[in-house]
């Protein structure tokens, strides 16, 4: 039990010892149940060790020699004093630090019934009408936080295997959509899915010929091709996995302004078409041309869309407008839940929450005066809601806050993305657990474009490689700091926490960078 490290391994244990993973130590537990250094003896009463406790897991535990020595021994091997105070100590820590060998796991959550919105088929189509803003408005109509509603999980789930596809060079001064999934039948009348993006440059002078495509990427081909090339710019907003229809902004200006709001079919035999093209409505204030900002799917018919600061749900075929709603911040990207039901529209200091068919007010939840980034959890049972220094969770069948994870490092100040039930992604590329409720791990993801497909995170890159990935995320560095966490037996601190590492991508890996893992507090010196 008196094994010495060689000076190698040594450093390392050293540098492992404490999992604070922050780079500053953090202090001990408590009087009452502090790990001291103490006689640790086998079974048998053979040998013994002076030392200190500092990991636990199921079947081993780590301890740390007042020599800076680590070692591990197995459970099995320790007297049954030994024993009872590392069961002992597992459980005040545990509970101390509110941490558990895992997050609980994900609540069991049926999809309700597809959002169907009824609408009069009969209603005649003006082709060459624009949108009007002729639907009666909708307002907030008190200050209160949103009441228990239930959750609203997608009615189809999409699932993606990792993958690495370079397409043709795409320049910064071009725009792209984010990678969105869709589903198709293979020859054998499987289903199978995968992603397509548009990329479209901008036209500054008539009969200018310029790069608008829309580009579909064959997962298990690992193979982009281009669908549909176009003569006006195109921006692909949604697409509708039921019914298979994509929603698009067709003919907008060099400054995204004007143009029309369009459906798009045909990604099953490849022969895409345009139809029930509506030119935006004219701006209210005077001059200028119209800008949509942002579009939603609800069901196969209805459309969400911010066009200026007015938010409208229409009928894309008949083109009549159900409700708006007024005064939508520019900066604000909202947010709709997977099975379409509600809309998360963020403003300067919080978020309102409506119901989409009806466009009914369902409450606000108060942050810092910022805008916050919004997005529903995979289930649709909670709402993340991000700032630059904390993450939030609003939990919808509970009316409660269920996450609050604060930084002190700029966590961005955009859309969040869901990993799993726990774990998110933020807009600096920022990993938290709402469960542990610290910043795990930092992923550099500066400069590209990234959503979430299914459990995994597409990520689009323009330079120095124009390549799309679809990633697995935490990365085995980032996990193996969770393990830690998870079994560490020193309280975590989250307001003097720091991210454990960064990551970045290269050459078709992630390269672990800036790893802190700590080092000894004076009281294990």
């Amino acid at each position: 039990m008196h094994r010495r490290p060689t000076r190698t391994r040594l450093a390392i244990l050293r540098s492992i010892a404490l999992s604070t993973l922050t780079g500053i130590a953090i202090t001990a537990s408590n009087a009452g149940a502090q790990n001291v250094e103490r006689i640790w003896v086998d079974a048998g009463g053979s040998f013994s060790v002076k030392a200190t406790m500092i990991n636990a897991y199921d079947n081993s535990v780590v301890l740390l020699r007042s020599d800076g020595g680590e070692i591990t021994l197995s459970l099995d091997k320790l007297s049954e004093q030994d024993k009872a105070y590392v069961a002992e100590q597992k459980q005040f820590e545990s509970t101390l630090n509110g941490l558990r060998a895992a997050p609980p796991s994900p609540p069991k959550i049926v999809a309700l019934e597809p959002l169907k919105i009824p609408f009069d088929a009969s209603e005649a189509e003006a082709a060459d009408a624009p949108l009007q803003f002729d639907g009666p408005i909708r307002q907030r109509v008190s200050d209160h936080l949103p009441a228990s509603i239930p959750a609203d999980r997608s009615p189809m789930d999409v699932s993606v295997a990792d993958a690495r596809i370079m397409i043709q060079r795409v320049d910064f001064n071009i725009g792209i959509s984010p990678p969105i999934a869709i589903n198709t039948l293979d020859a054998s009348g499987n289903s199978k899915t995968s992603l397509i993006m548009s990329i479209s440059e901008p036209i500054r002078l008539p009969d200018q010929i310029t790069r608008q495509e829309l580009v579909r990427f064959e997962l298990d081909r690992g193979s982009a091709d281009v669908m549909m090339r176009h003569n006006e710019t195109l921006r692909l907003l949604d697409h509708h996995l039921e019914s298979g229809r994509s929603l698009v902004a067709v003919g907008f200006n060099s400054l995204g302004s004007g143009g029309s709001l369009a459906v798009l079919e045909g990604w099953q035999d490849g022969g895409l078409e345009l139809s029930h093209r509506k030119e935006l409505p004219p701006r209210r204030s005077a001059g200028g041309v119209p800008r949509l900002r942002w579009a939603k799917w609800i069901d196969q018919n209805h459309a969400l869309a911010v066009i200026d600061e007015t938010l409208g749900l229409w009928n894309i075929t008949t083109g009549k407008q159900l409700y708006q709603i007024e005064g939508i911040d520019k900066r604000a990207a909202l947010a709709v839940s997977g099975g379409g039901r509600y809309v998360a529209i963020p403003y300067e200091g919080g978020v309102d929450l409506w119901t989409t068919a009806t466009g009914d007010w369902q409450g606000r939840i108060k942050v810092e005066k910022q805008v916050p980034g919004v997005s529903f959890s995979p289930l649709g049972n909670q709402l993340a809601i991000a700032t630059t220094r904390r993450v939030r969770a609003w939990d919808l069948p509970s009316a409660a806050l269920a996450g609050d994870v604060r930084s002190r490092n700029s966590l961005g100040t955009g859309t969040p993305f869901w990993i799993d039930h726990d774990m998110l992604i933020t807009d600096s590329g920022t990993l938290v657990s709402l469960y542990r409720g610290v910043p795990i791990w930092r992923y550099d993801v500066a400069g590209s474009d990234r959503t979430r497909i299914g459990s995994k995170l597409a990520i689009f890159r323009k330079s120095p490689i124009t390549e799309l990935v679809i990633a697995t995320l935490p990365h085995a560095g980032a996990e193996s700091m969770i393990r830690r966490i998870d079994h560490s037996v020193t309280k975590i601190e989250p307001e003097s926490w720091q991210v454990a590492g960064r990551s970045a991508w290269e050459e078709g890996q992630w390269v672990d960078r800036d790893v802190k893992i700590g080092s000894l507090t004076k009281e294990r010196r």
